[in-house]
């Protein structure tokens, strides 16, 4: 992957109210308001089917930056 901004779409579309959300690399996605266990679920899926790569929870819940977590999926 070589855009984190790729990264950072995939993560706003995660969210049930995308359209309304302002997300940025250095955004704390886990503190916008709609965020919830299901939208971090989803997230780790679309990491899975867009990247193929698997990302735990341990690894999950020690991010909470989508620039973090652009880091994570590219190591």
């Amino acid at each position: 992957m070589q855009d984190i901004n790729k990264l950072v779409e995939i993560v706003k579309e995660q969210f049930t109210n995308a359209s309304e959300i302002v997300l940025t690399a250095e955004t704390n996605f886990k503190q916008i308001d709609s965020f919830d266990s299901l939208t971090g679920m989803c997230i780790i899926v679309a990491i899975k089917d867009e990247f193929d790569k698997e990302i735990n929870e341990e690894q999950f819940r020690s991010i909470t930056t989508v620039e973090e977590l652009y880091h994570l999926v590219t190591k």
